[in-house]
């Protein structure tokens, strides 16, 4: 039996979430954090990284350039390729033909952000429709009426739409295993989430934000309270998970009987409620793990981890679709009704159309600077195609926000001289900024759909590819 380093070594709060989706791969290192740091928010985990990877069966180790944004789209990171730029022997597990890291399509109805894609398409498309009627109707006021209304109120439907599986995406997704390209290609990208611990799944390349022992300061308590057991090793008072069993037995090749020999005859503490229960470790065996596969999605939960930007900004964002949906709803029957009281009208159709705009254009620039890698929306990164989806959705949200600021002077002036406002500042507004987010879904559409980065270094064509 070994000494207390056997569990002592593996700091679990720190390493568990460190396993990649290639066999045998593992992240080893976690380099140059960045992320944004906004005040009067949630403090966020790093949206960029650098991570080395060890393969166990190879002995090679590879360098990634990782950022939150491509893991939650389920894209590989960048391979960074290590040696000069004149050793050809180097290699790096990207296309070199850039028609095969570009692509514009995939089919994969298994994955949530396929339907984000194509259901945001179609939303942004009737939108585009509503802003051409809006800015020039055609001679029939009853028709124009009828299209602006039914392609607006749908349209803001499925904004709610994809506003939810964003949501379903970025807490599932978010919390997937990091996933680096291979020799040989996957085309499966069904999620396979990391084993949480104690109910807590903390950042995918192993960042804890709180540098304090997390489970005592988060969890012990309330885990004890609620009446599950609690485990620690006798010797060192840390915390046993299953997640930590899986790295050591990774540290011990895999090897069962190995790891049984090295760790037979600890004590184990469990503590369930008042009582403690001592044990010692006697044997290892292998349980059926399909029944513990994580593939499937949570489709909803009321505690998100909120300093995960990417979860922060869809619950934003989901939240101020609904309110959108209102005055879509509310703009035709109020007119045929009959005029209601000019302040119920402002407020119910206008002012709840400012409110969710003012969502739409903070989550845009949020976007903007997780996918900086400065932490910073006024940085441009131009050779991230995120960072131009995260651009487009911003200008689409700031047009969205004129449309009823622009339109409210024509409610209280005289309408005779705010024709002009009305059709080429309020409607224009709609229309040109639907554009942006048509463009911006055209582009996220291309994004899922290209698992490899789509713009690589010049270097990266000297060297040899696998």
């Amino acid at each position: 039996m070994t000494d207390s380093a056997d569990l002592a070594g593996h700091d679990d709060v720190e390493r568990q979430s460190k396993q990649c989706t290639k066999p045998g791969d593992s992240i080893v290192a976690v380099d140059d954090m960045s992320g944004p740091c906004c005040p009067f928010l949630p403090r966020f985990y790093p949206t960029h990284a650098t991570i080395t990877t060890d393969d166990n069966q190879s002995g090679e180790s590879h360098k990634y350039q990782w950022n939150s944004r491509d893991h939650r789209k389920m894209r590989y990171p960048l391979h960074l390729v290590q040696g000069r730029e004149d050793d050809t022997n180097a290699t790096f597990h990207h296309p070199v033909s850039f028609m095969q890291r570009f692509r514009l399509v995939s089919y994969e109805p298994f994955n949530v952000t396929w339907y984000i894609c194509w259901i945001g398409f179609i939303a942004n498309t009737l939108w585009v429709v509503n802003g051409v009627y809006a800015v020039w109707p055609t001679a029939n006021a009853a028709f124009n009426n009828y299209i602006t209304y039914a392609t607006g109120a749908l349209g803001a439907f499925l904004f709610i739409v994809t506003g939810y599986l964003g949501f379903v995406e970025a807490i599932n997704h978010t919390h997937d295993e990091v996933r680096v390209p291979s020799r040989q290609p996957s085309n499966d990208r069904r999620i396979k989430r990391q084993r949480s611990i104690y109910g807590i799944s903390y950042s995918p390349i192993g960042f804890v934000l709180d540098e304090k022992d997390a489970f005592e300061a988060r969890l012990a308590t309330k885990i004890i309270a609620d009446g599950y057991p609690l485990v620690t090793d006798e010797s060192t008072g840390r915390y046993v998970t299953a997640s930590l069993f899986d790295r050591i037995l990774e540290d011990n090749g895999s090897d069962l009987a190995t790891m049984e020999g090295n760790i037979a005859g600890r004590l184990l503490n469990i503590r369930l409620g008042d009582h403690i229960i001592r044990v010692k470790i006697e044997s290892l065996s292998s349980a059926d793990k399909k029944s513990l596969e994580q593939s499937h999605y949570i489709w909803w939960t009321f505690k998100p981890d909120l300093h995960h930007i990417g979860v922060f900004n869809s619950l934003v964002f989901f939240v101020s679709t609904i309110i959108f949906w209102i005055p879509a709803l509310a703009w035709l029957p109020m007119d045929v009704l009959g005029s209601p009281d000019l302040a119920a009208e402002i407020f119910w159709v206008y002012v709840l159309q400012i409110i969710p705009s003012i969502g739409f254009v903070f989550v845009g620039h949020m976007s903007m600077a997780e996918t900086s890698g400065t932490g910073s929306f006024v940085i441009p990164n131009l050779n991230c195609i995120g960072w131009w989806i995260s651009l487009f959705n911003t200008v689409g949200g700031y047009g969205f926000l004129l449309c009823p600021i622009l339109y409210i002077p024509v409610l209280v002036g005289d309408p005779s001289c705010c024709d002009t406002l009305a059709k080429w500042g309020s409607f224009f507004a709609t229309f040109w900024g639907s554009c942006s987010f048509w463009i911006a879904g055209v582009m996220q559409c291309i994004e899922f759909s290209s698992e490899h980065p789509i713009t690589l270094r010049r270097g990266h064509f000297k060297k040899k590819v696998v």
